[in-house]
């Protein structure tokens, strides 16, 4: 009859029960990486997600986390005029030739209010699995989730029509639009936002005493960029 060792028994069993749980949390879990150092990790499984393709794409704007880089494949932005504003605002609109880029946010407990209140002037539209992708970041990182969200929305106008220079595109708007690309794309982030957005109109510069209530001013080597960028679409 052999020699039992019960204690060691119990301790393998328990190594086994750590592993496994191990195993199932990270094949539940995305490793994100933005500006070039780890951000967060990124749980999906059963979470309700947003995709902000405007604002909502610089993280300064929001509390939203964590967050990935996604591409919207039938989609272009386009510059929106309606009621809701007395500027422009961006929007998409469908267009089978364009994607954009964005970016993908978990909506805590699937509570959209705030979010809601914050998008006013704008509808939800569920998208399916196979409406977007996730996306390489500029540091050369890219997200793949094991398992999909719940659900994810994307916000678009519910009523309007294209800008017109009645109603301008503020300048403090379209920079921290711009900043947000840039700090998870780098340049071609902000390169895609011009080339997959229509419907330009005059700008409002408003730098000195800004209208837009969540102006994120660029820093660094992104401010000149921005600007430059900004030169390229200005309206008299």
């Amino acid at each position: 009859m052999g020699v039992r060792y019960p204690g060691m028994i119990l301790s393998i069993m328990l190594d086994c029960a750590v592993i496994v749980q191990m195993v199932w949390w990270y094949s539940h879990t995305v490793i994100l990486q933005v500006g070039g150092s780890r951000q967060s990790e990124f749980t999906v499984g059963a979470m309700d997600c947003f995709i902000g393709f405007g604002s909502l794409v610089n993280t300064a704007t929001h509390k939203y986390q964590p967050v990935s880089a996604v591409r919207v494949p039938g989609w272009s932005r386009a510059w929106i005029n309606n009621d809701s504003y007395d500027h422009a605002f961006l929007s998409v609109i469908p267009d089978p030739q364009n994607s954009i880029l964005g970016l993908l946010a978990v909506v805590p407990d699937g509570d959209w209010a705030e979010l809601d209140a914050r998008e006013a002037g704008y509808t939800r539209k569920l998208l399916s699995d196979s409406d977007w992708q996730f996306e390489q970041l500029h540091n050369g990182v890219n997200a793949a989730a094991a398992v999909p969200p719940a659900q994810v929305q994307m916000y678009v106008h519910a009523s309007g029509h294209f800008a017109q220079p009645q109603k301008p595109i503020l300048y403090s708007y379209l920079e921290t639009v711009l900043f947000g690309f840039y700090q998870i794309y780098g340049e071609s982030g902000i390169e895609n936002f011009l080339y997959s957005t229509t419907a330009w109109t005059a700008i409002k510069d408003d730098r000195a005493a800004p209208i837009y209530p969540r102006h994120v001013p660029p820093t660094g080597a992104a401010s000149g960029i921005v600007e430059a960028a900004i030169g390229t679409v200005v309206k008299a």
